[in-house]
């Protein structure tokens, strides 16, 4: 059995995501093909609201199709809105960890989708939304291989839901799985209950190192802030020589650790202590908006070839796109290469001529190939099950509903959790999941000592011939 909302074919047009949130079914999973009219052959069951006592059955609406809009990327993105809770009334016996016979799993989810409060448009633009829809095609896919189990899904509510109480209710229930939440506080509740239990969980939204502590059962599937540096420092010391990347920002005591940062990359790869492999060049706002220049002095030196923009959060995307705009416009006819944050691949404001003109190259660990034949494949699935263009998170909520698929499979978790074992390409998606330590020191891969396990797979795009590609 899994325990999802059943995924129907279009009826007149209209759209269905809205629908999977307020109401929920089993789905037979079997290997046999089922019917065109119902391809997940479901049944509704009784789901209970939060704050409601009753226990009546959800219908599902009827709702229109809307127009696909584009979100900001949920990279360092911060909610403000809040989240119903909701459980599905389905009792099951609480099965012992120790039980390695048993033949039905549980994948426990944690997402915040609003299914209470939320609006027809909300939905259809949601990236959490888009990205539980793209678990339950990977869910179907699953059953189709003849895996065995339940999605037992908790719709999380900011203010109100309570880790705590969460973890107290794993005990009772014990899945195998654990993916989510999403707040950074309720993850740290979780992962330390996931330790205790013996249960893997996954992380798909938040990075950061001080989640947990000598935690092998916690899976970070964000790379980190400072490996989205490493991966840009690499491509820059594969390409250039000392003296030719300059890194800009502001005179801020963000901007000095992040420049120090990528000196001591420099540095540990060139076993030298030679400072100043990167130029530092500061910028204020001043010039960037009402300044006839902003980077004169830059361009006075003839070695430059590339500059990096390290800012990633969305306070920072003014700064970053009027950055990319003065350079663009001063650079003249040289040629200049631009690193970036993914803040630069989801600002509205950055146009493509900008991102032309610099030849943008972005770090992300979620690119998208349009161009790709499965993401293609999978559009076209998407759409016709659900009335809606897929967001890129509808794809990596397959990738990783897949993934812990995969982890099911796996007769003993902790043989599983090896490096040389955790490696899985998806659909857009590679995780490359090796054991790092939460203070961030270097550790080798096949040493015992670490804190948990962080996806490290990153990608440079490129902007070339009107769109990004991939090029490392």
């Amino acid at each position: 059995m899994i325990s999802v909302p059943s995924l129907r074919l279009l009826s007149n047009g209209n759209s269905i995501l809205l629908s999977i949130l307020v109401s929920f079914s089993f789905l037979s999973c079997s290997t046999a093909k089922s019917s065109a009219k119902d391809p997940a052959g479901s049944q509704n069951v009784q789901i209970v609201k939060a704050d409601k006592s009753s226990n009546r059955k959800d219908t599902i609406p009827t709702v229109s199709k809307t127009k696909y809009a584009s979100l900001p990327d949920t990279f360092f993105w911060t909610r403000d809105t809040s989240f119903q809770t909701i459980r599905i009334a389905q009792k099951r016996t609480p099965v012992s960890k120790k039980d390695s016979n048993k033949s039905h799993l549980t994948i426990k989810l944690f997402i915040p989708l609003n299914s209470d409060g939320i609006s027809e448009q909300q939905a259809a633009v949601s990236e959490y939304v888009h990205f539980y829809a793209g678990m339950l095609l990977a869910a179907e896919d699953l059953s189709n291989k003849g895996i065995s189990f339940t999605l037992d899904v908790t719709d999380t509510e900011e203010g109100k839901f309570d880790a705590r109480k969460a973890a107290e209710n794993l005990e009772e229930n014990l899945p195998d799985i654990i993916i989510g939440p999403f707040e950074r506080e309720d993850i740290k509740v979780l992962a330390e209950k996931a330790r205790e239990l013996q249960i893997p969980l996954l992380s798909p939204w938040q990075t950061s190192t001080k989640i947990t502590a000598e935690n092998p059962w916690y899976i970070q599937l964000k790379p980190n802030l400072k490996a989205h540096y490493q991966k840009i420092a690499e491509h820059a010391f594969k390409n250039y020589q000392k003296g030719e990347v300059a890194i800009i920002g502001r005179n801020t005591n963000d901007f000095t650790s992040w420049y120090n940062y990528f000196e001591e990359l420099a540095k540990e790869r060139n076993k030298s202590g030679n400072d100043n492999y990167f130029i530092k060049y500061l910028v204020n706002n001043d010039s960037l908006i009402t300044g006839p220049t902003a980077f004169t002095r830059l361009f006075a030196n003839n070695k430059l070839k590339a500059v990096i923009i390290p800012n990633f959060s969305f306070n920072d995307e003014l700064f970053a796109y009027n950055s990319v705009r003065k350079l663009s416009v001063e650079k003249g006819a040289r040629a200049l290469v631009a690193y970036g944050m993914p803040l630069i691949y989801h600002s509205d404001r950055i146009e493509y001529e900008h991102l032309a003109s610099l030849s943008m190259r972005v770090v992300m660990s979620d690119f998208v190939d349009e161009t790709n034949y499965e993401v293609r494949q999978f559009r076209k699935r998407f759409l016709d099950a659900f009335g809606e263009i897929a967001l890129p998170s509808a794809i990596r909520g397959y990738d990783v509903m897949w993934y812990a698929g995969e982890l099911l499979q796996q007769s003993d978790f902790s043989q599983a959790l090896r490096p040389d074992k955790f490696v899985f390409t998806g659909i857009q998606q590679n995780f490359d999941i090796i054991k790092v330590r939460a203070d961030e020191k270097p550790v080798n891969p096949d040493s015992s000592e670490f804190d948990f396990f962080e996806n490290k797979k990153l990608n440079i795009i490129e902007f070339s011939d009107s769109k990004f590609k991939r090029i490392d």
